[in-house]
Order: structure tokens, then C-alpha cells, then sequence
């Protein structure tokens, strides 16, 4: 379930159409999930399994602001989602995940069978790109 700190804020509303997409998603996938949503952001996590794979998502906007002494500073959006992919029974080529990856701002470390991915924008809808990027790799 996604905690919401309802306010009037334009922002409130443009993260609140994100997570409630989100939440359509994981119920029609009938996964569990916890998380928040409010004007600065939101943290939704996610866990499931799906052939011999373990995935831990997180979907994250956090938003920071800079005390400007004279001048305001604007604010800083971080846009993105941390994954990990557990199971994987082989070495997986880089060059491949890389190419899996696309043109998506993002950085990975494979170790031990697990593969960590931090994409460093917005995916509308991450279980479908997770699920097709595993797919390329494999």
C-alpha cells in the first residue's frame, strides 16, 4: 500500500498519477508493495519472483532544495529506480546488459549471481521494461 500525504500541490498531483499507476500495475500482477507518496516524491518498493529470478524494485523521486543567503536556489529532482535481479545460474555478458539497457541513464554491478541496476530516470511502467530487459540478457 502507498501512504499518501494528500496537499493541493501541482506536484502532490503529478507524483500521485505516477504512483497510482504504479499501484494498477503491481495489483493486476498481484505482487506486494509499500511505499509513499507526496509533494516532494515518492519511494515505492516492490519484491517478486519469476522464473528462478528474485526482483527487489524501487521506484524513487526525491526532491532537495539549496538555502540560497541572497539568491533562492531552484530545487534538485532525483528520478529513479534501484533494482536488483537475484538468481541468475550464469555469468552474464556486459556488453549485453548494456545493450538491454538502451540509451537509459543508468549504471550496473553484476556480482555473485545478482545483478544491481540504478537508472537514474523514470520508467512509466518498470515491471514491464525489468521483465523484457531480462529477456535480452538471459
Amino acid at each position: 500500500m502507498i501512504e499518501y500525504e494528500i496537499n493541493s500541490s501541482p506536484f502532490f498531483a503529478a507524483n500521485k498519477i505516477y504512483c497510482e499507476s504504479l499501484e494498477k500495475k503491481f495489483n493486476e500482477m498481484k505482487f506486494d508493495y509499500s511505499g509513499f507518496c507526496n509533494s516532494y516524491g515518492y519511494e515505492v518498493k516492490t519484491s517478486f519472483k519469476r522464473d528462478n529470478l528474485t526482483y527487489d524494485v524501487k521506484c524513487i523521486k526525491h526532491q532537495t532544495t539549496e538555502n540560497g543567503v541572497v539568491i533562492p536556489v531552484d530545487a534538485n529532482d532525483y528520478f529513479g529506480e534501484e533494482i536488483t535481479i537475484a538468481g541468475f545460474n550464469k555469468e552474464l555478458d556486459k556488453a549485453l546488459i548494456k545493450q538491454g539497457l538502451g540509451n537509459k541513464n543508468a549504471s550496473f554491478n553484476l556480482s555473485h549471481g545478482k545483478l544491481y541496476l540504478k537508472i537514474h530516470e523514470a520508467i512509466p511502467d518498470p515491471v514491464d521494461f525489468i521483465l523484457s530487459f531480462v529477456k535480452k540478457i538471459r
